[in-house]
């Protein structure tokens, strides 16, 4: 599976710096959090050979795009129980905030690296400052 990868998400209203902050918060979080989960084959699989991850900016409005996006391409559909969604995605992505930034604003996303990604997540544009 060394074709697996993270996507890790920046709202274009974030200033650089702040940027690059949560960029960096978003891998110690992705090794906190599912690093440090020993039954995580698929995580440990990705950390030892593959790494990739892909950074992209985005509008603000399409980060609960992706996340429905994301949602629907595992199975999640209409019928769905809205809690159950919800804790599902809490296990496959962190918000990263900076409290001196915009009252707590979010400024990345990052999603548990996987191999097969929604087709929306493929088009998204790179983070080019």
């Amino acid at each position: 599976m060394a074709n697996n990868r993270a996507y890790v998400i920046v709202p274009d209203d974030v200033p650089l710096g702040f940027a690059m902050n949560g960029v960096a918060h978003a891998g110690c979080c992705m090794a906190l959090k599912w690093g440090s989960q020993n039954d995580d084959a698929a995580f440990r699989e990705w950390a030892l050979n593959s790494f990739r991850k892909v950074t992209c900016k985005v509008e603000r409005r399409q980060l609960v795009q992706l996340d429905e996006a994301l949602l629907r391409h595992c199975g999640w559909g209409p019928g769905a129980e809205p809690r159950d969604a919800v804790l599902w995605l809490n296990d496959h992505r962190i918000i990263v905030t900076e409290s001196d930034w915009n009252d707590g604003g979010v400024v990345a996303v990052v999603y548990k690296p996987r191999v097969d990604w929604p087709k929306m997540f493929r088009k998204l544009e790179l983070y080019n400052a």
